[in-house]
């Protein structure tokens, strides 16, 4: 960790560390999170035996840092069709809207985005993306996709 501090530096303009283990921040905005110093990180041991503990399966999602900005074709309100990387492709089935927002107080940092889960295909494979439309500027991301 000293030698990472001594490349990239301490803390960045804001004072915030540069270096160190990401925690959850306590925001309802997308990618909030905080990288927390190693002083301020305790780690303990549960005990638990995780051999026979049940294997649950879940979906996870590579997010995109940073998202990739779309095109959506959408009709009566729902995304339709999607561009990515130059190639137009029909969404086959559609979830969603969920929409989130937050710090409206605040000008400079309030946010307001609408999301949905697409499942489309390309090349005969099934595809799971996370796409938001942030309703400040009304354009279109690839957030994530799913594994």
């Amino acid at each position: 960790m000293a030698r990472l501090r001594g490349v990239v530096g301490e803390c960045d303009a804001l004072g915030r560390p540069r270096v160190g283990f990401p925690a959850v921040a306590d925001t309802h905005r997308p990618d909030g999170f905080q990288v927390l110093s190693s002083q301020t990180v305790s780690v303990s041991a549960s005990g638990e035996d995780s051999v026979n503990r049940p294997v649950e399966l879940r979906l996870a999602v590579r997010w995109f840092r940073p998202p990739l900005e779309t095109v959506v074709a959408q009709s009566q309100g729902r995304p339709q069709s999607i561009t990515l990387q130059r190639k137009r492709m029909a969404i086959v089935q559609v979830w969603g809207p969920w929409s989130s927002s937050g710090e409206w107080w605040n000008r400079a940092t309030n946010w307001q985005r609408e999301e949905w889960d697409i499942q489309i295909s390309l090349q005969g494979e099934l595809g799971l993306y996370r796409i938001f439309r942030d309703l400040k500027s009304e354009r279109w991301f690839v957030d994530g996709m799913y594994d």
